[in-house]
């Protein structure tokens, strides 16, 4: 009897609650279910084949393997290494040892794969297209069956493959390749440029940790390794190996080391310059104690130095040691940096004190504070000043065809009375205080806004898309106006309740080498793998490929430590360092040591010592059943993240069928593949129509009759019984077995009965789907009962965890109860915003950091388009780049999309006090008590309205996701979204409002990290962006 196919299978999902071993957290299963049109199948066999212009993998197993001796493909081609890598994989999987593969095996594991494919449906079905068998039919014909996304006959791509098959790869790909040459993921260069970066030594014996504590690599570096597995790891290996290539600057890249040479760690040491040839070497004294030094240059006066002024200082002296970004001299008049930000100045007829603290917070208690409305300069940092630019007028543009900007307003840095202060640690927003200056001595025009030359202060809150880019200018700021580096550096393990110091050192060369983010990993691990709770609360964790990282945290906000370059590619040396810049007037963040981790994908099942894994998700064809007419309509359903999303057929973006996969497709990185994975979602959720929350379906049957009843009468039960009473698979008939694809063989009432399924929603509305066979409907009844059971738990758990999180902010609203009164209980201890809190990381998770899923975020909103909008609660989702919105309709089965789909390019976000100070008058009052409420779900809040409120600025532009082409309506804005808008180009605002602050919180960050994203994934367009326009030329001896 021939063995069952394996990659094309009919897989029937147990929703049993038996515990299933969990697979990587990034990486999620998915099946489409049932048989795919023809049309759909022939369209994607020439999409593919034209862009990839190489066989298929399958056609080439094939074409080789007709002799057991064949070596060669026809035409003369080699057999492609991908065919071998696959075979030694499923070789591997099936039981066999890697010292066993031979050329034996492989033609044996080849004829293996081939006559499983020749087994399948998919296999038949290729075989009767390529000898022309198919029949001409005018109604649609469907082929194949259920098959798994990225399996190939067993053998899943999109996983990383296990250590030793890897290793088999690797040495299999470098000896089909030749010499390693300087680009291949296992040539280590040591130059990047002109100049080459290596992490110092650390002083940490190569004993103290052990191998599973090194650094796990990040799904964006190469998944065959340069290390030779099995070689010894100690905490010393990856500061000794790594080499950080900096890419190449533009030649009209200004110089950064005049803004190093004025970054003192606390004080300025004594240095002592040996020139020796065209090399410069730098020596320290040995130093007991780090006293400030008189004759040390003030901050401002060594960052206007220019050319040769820096020769013979520190900052000459290291800036061969650097990359290109910090190599090349700035000229008088030339740009420090330059970024597009939203500005919203301000004044204040009276001095405040201590500017330098000036946030959010006391924004809301100084008096006669008033702020103008929100704009887009462009802000530009050159000599001692910051330069706010704004369009020229309407003249101007059309007299002139000169694209200098109107310089709006000035800031002197050099001023003792200018500050600098982070603002919101929400949004990122940072703070200028300045008197009023004049912008007469850099422009001829006499008019002066803002009340310049007048008593008080002028207030600028300014806003940058990019999240690490505010945090560079930030940082700069601060170190330009004097901050200070400590001595010591404070490092916190919420798990461990431990801090840790580590002594900074006293060059600014070792100070960014050794506390860089992978080095002060390793320096903490030294120390804390030697408590007794290390094996218990780290190991483990480590071990179930949870990764160590930096994160700075201020009291229930958190921020990873993330990228090591900037937005333009350039080497971020102060990534870690620049959250010493955070403080606020009520506290100043923190550095801590956390567990990373990615969205949970498994639920524990209370009363049970059990946790049930995320099931599988699913898409496919399917016909509706209307409810009136008992009409049919064909739609495409897919799900993401407990969500149900119905689409049109004709932008339904289905999976390519077995069997279409490229050979050159099959060598790519399986990283790769998932991006690619994870955009093809991205693109069935921006054309979806509807959507239905899995949680809101009560029950999931067969079709008991033939005439539809679009309502029904059942109650709803406990989840633990719901999942015994429908935990069990499907049961089949004889009449099911036999049913094949098509309506031949029963009669058309049966038919139609057999092959439907209904989902009962809480709202006692019922929804009816017709699959193209019964085996196909018992499939996804079989699913969505998993699925269904799994989201409504994982739905109670993340909001335990926001509720526990949420008491750690504030007192609790309903006081807690107890049975027995027999003694005094003791009072709940006072609130503690600096407790450990380690399940902070539940939220600001690493998937959407790295974007692992189509869906980055998603939940209920209230939202309104426009200042005067009435707010209306919606489903909202961030996804490729786009936020999209559902009206929620509690009488409906699918929530409809709505019309307006934000991209984010180009998007600003705000929260807290300062987006409702843009509210219309009369519609915010901040003086006004807080509402205690409590939800559906047991979240208690009394948070304010600004407390939970966020805004976005953003302008309509066409789709910017990989793969969603832009509907018809959006055509005519396709080239406006490659364009560089102007500073006056209009704008839309969309206000939002969250349940608690802890949810707007989470929101801001995801909505930044998308931002930040696109930013990235830009820089070409951001390149124009920044530089477009022509600055006011500069004096001679003007400040």
């Amino acid at each position: 009897m021939a063995a069952r196919p394996v990659s094309t299978s009919t897989h029937t999902v147990s929703s049993s609650l038996a515990a299933i071993e969990t697979s990587e957290p990034h990486h999620l299963r998915r099946f489409f279910l049932g048989p795919m049109p023809e049309k759909i199948v022939t369209q994607t066999e020439t999409q593919v084949l034209n862009k990839s212009k190489a066989k298929s993998l399958l056609r080439s197993l094939s074409s080789s393997s007709h002799t057991a001796t064949a070596t060669e493909l026809p035409g003369g081609h080699h057999r492609s290494q991908a065919v071998k890598d696959l075979a030694l994989r499923l070789f591997i999987q099936e039981g066999g040892n890697v010292n066993d593969w031979g050329d034996a095996a492989e033609e044996g594991t080849r004829e293996e794969m081939l006559r499983r494919w020749k087994d399948s449906e998919w296999g038949k079905l290729w075989s009767r297209r390529e000898q022309r068998q198919a029949v001409a039919s005018s109604q649609q014909r469907w082929v194949g069956e259920t098959f798994e996304v990225g399996n190939i006959l067993g053998v899943q791509l999109l996983q990383e493959p296990s250590g030793g098959i890897s290793e088999h790869v690797a040495s299999s790909m470098r000896s089909s390749k030749g010499p390693a040459s300087p680009t291949s993921p296992d040539f280590q260069s040591t130059t990047a440029g002109a100049s080459s970066y290596t992490t110092a030594k650390s002083s940490i014996p190569s004993e103290s940790v052990p191998a599973i504590l090194v650094t796990q690599p990040s799904p964006d570096s190469d998944p065959l390794g340069s290390a030779q597995p099995g070689s010894p790891a100690n905490s010393s290996t990856a500061l000794i190996e790594r080499v950080d290539s900096a890419p190449a600057a533009p030649t009209s890249r200004p110089s950064m080391h005049n803004l190093h040479s004025a970054f003192r760690v606390k004080s300025d040491p004594h240095v002592d310059i040996i020139k020796k040839g065209k090399g410069k070497a730098v020596h320290y004294a040995e130093l007991p104690a780090r006293p400030s030094t008189p004759d040390a240059a003030p901050p401002m006066e060594v960052l206007a130095r220019t050319g040769s002024e820096v020769e013979g200082t520190s900052a000459g002296a290291t800036s061969g040691e650097n990359s290109p970004l910090e190599t090349e001299p700035l000229d008088w008049g030339d740009v420090f940096m330059r970024d597009r930000m939203m500005v919203r100045a301000g004044y204040c007829k009276a001095e405040f004190p201590n500017p330098e603290l000036f946030d959010d917070t006391r924004s809301r208690t100084t008096a006669h504070l008033h702020y103008e409305d929100w704009c887009e300069y462009m802000v530009v940092w050159r000599m001692n000043r910051l330069e706010l630019y704004e369009e020229p007028n309407f003249l101007t543009k059309v007299f002139t065809s000169d694209t200098k900007l109107h310089l709006a307003h000035v800031i002197p840095l050099k001023s003792s009375k200018t500050a600098v202060s982070l603002y919101s640690f929400v949004d990122l927003t940072f703070c200028l205080t300045c008197t009023p200056t004049r912008v007469s001595d850099v422009s001829a025009n006499p008019l002066a806004r803002l009340h310049r030359e007048k008593p008080g202060l002028n207030v600028f809150v300014l806003k940058v898309k990019s999240r690490s880019r505010a945090l560079d200018w930030l940082w700069h700021l601060w170190r330009a106006k004097g901050g200070d580096i400590p001595h010591t550096l404070e490092v916190r393990s919420p798990v461990l309740d431990t801090r840790l110091k580590i002594d900074v050192p006293t060059s600014n060369d070792e100070l960014f080498e050794q506390l860089g983010r992978e080095n002060l990993v390793d320096l903490c691990l030294s120390s804390l793998v030697a408590k007794e709770d290390w094996r218990v609360f780290i190991e483990a964790e480590v071990g179930r490929r949870k990764v160590l990282r930096l994160a700075w945290r201020l009291g229930s906000n958190m921020d990873w430590v993330w990228f090591d370059d900037d937005v333009q590619g350039y080497e971020r040396r102060w990534s870690v360092l620049c959250g010493l810049a955070l403080k606020r007037s009520t506290e100043t963040a923190h550095l801590e040591l956390r567990l990373s981790q990615h969205t949970p994908a498994d639920v524990h099942i209370a009363n049970r010592s059990q946790r049930l894994s995320e099931p599988p998700a699913i898409e496919g064809y399917l016909t509706r059943i209307k409810p009136n007419t008992q009409a049919k309509q064909q739609i495409y359903l897919s799900v993401h993240n407990g969500c149900l999303f119905s689409t049109s057929p004709s932008s339904a973006h289905p999976p390519a069928p077995p069997g279409l996969e490229a050979v050159t497709a099959l060598e790519q990185d399986p990283l790769d593949l998932r991006r690619m994975e994870v955009q093809r979602g991205a693109a069935q959720i921006y054309h979806a129509t509807g959507v239905t929350d899995l949680r809101s379906v009560l029950l999931i049957r067969r079709a008991e009759k033939a005439t539809f009843v679009p309502t029904h009468n059942e109650r709803d039960i406990d989840d633990e019984l719901w999942g015994e009473l429908y935990g069990r698979d499907v049961e089949m008939c004889e009449m099911d077995e036999g049913d094949e694809n098509g309506e031949e063989g029963l009669g058309r009432e049966e038919v139609r009965t057999r092959r439907s399924f209904e989902l009962l929603m809480q709202n006692g509305h019922v929804a009816r789907f017709e699959a193209q066979s019964c085996r196909t409907a018992t499939e996804w009844i079989s699913h969505l009962r998993a699925l269904v059971l799994f989201w409504k738990l994982r739905h109670k758990e993340d909001a335990a965890n926001d509720m526990d999180l949420a008491r750690g902010t504030r007192p609790r609203l309903t006081p807690q109860t107890h049975t027995h009164h027999d003694h005094d209980l003791p009072p709940e201890p006072p609130l503690d915003l600096a407790q450990p809190s380690p399940a902070l990381a539940n939220i600001y998770n690493w998937c959407v950091l790295e974007g692992c899923r189509p869906v980055v975020k998603c939940g209920s909103l209230f939202i309104r388009r426009g200042l005067h909008g009435h707010y209306k609660l919606m489903h909202a989702f961030l996804t490729g780049g786009h936020l999209l919105q559902y009206h929620i309709k509690t009488k409906s089965i699918v929530h409809p999309v709505c019309k307006v789909k934000i991209n984010l390019v180009d998007a600003y976000v705000c929260s807290g006090y300062f987006a409702a100070l843009s509210l219309p008058r009369g519609q915010f009052d901040p003086s006004a008590p807080p509402v205690p409420r409590r939800y559906q779900d047991g979240l208690e809040t009394d948070d304010g309205e600004d407390d939970t409120m966020f805004m976005i600025w953003y302008r309509k532009q066409a789709p910017s996701a990989v793969g969603v082409e832009p509907t018809q309506g959006e055509e005519s804005l396709a080239g406006f979204s490659q364009a560089v808008p102007p500073l006056s180009a209009k704008r839309h605002v969309a206000i939002f409002r969250a349940r608690s602050k802890l949810e707007r919180d989470a929101w801001c960050w995801a909505l930044s990290c998308e931002i930040e994203r696109l930013v990235r994934g830009q820089k070409e367009r951001e390149r124009k962006m920044r530089e477009r326009g022509r600055l006011v030329g500069i004096k001679k001896g003007s400040r």
